[in-house]
């Protein structure tokens, strides 16, 4: 038997929009923080993650 111990996980979004088109960006674990999952295994989860995404409208 094995115990995962307790983490907290800092995400944030910024978007903006306009008439023709919207841009997103997107930061994943913010602190960087090494941290695990798991039920019968134990999984690795992403290290911090920036994404920048942007949609044109028609």
């Amino acid at each position: 038997m094995f115990t995962l111990p307790s983490y907290t996980v800092l995400n944030a979004s910024l978007f903006y929009n306009a008439d023709k088109f919207t841009i997103t960006a997107k930061l994943d674990n913010i602190t960087n923080k090494e941290y695990y999952k798991g039920w019968s295994t134990i999984e690795p989860q992403m290290p911090r993650r920036f994404a920048v995404g942007m949609s044109f409208r028609f």
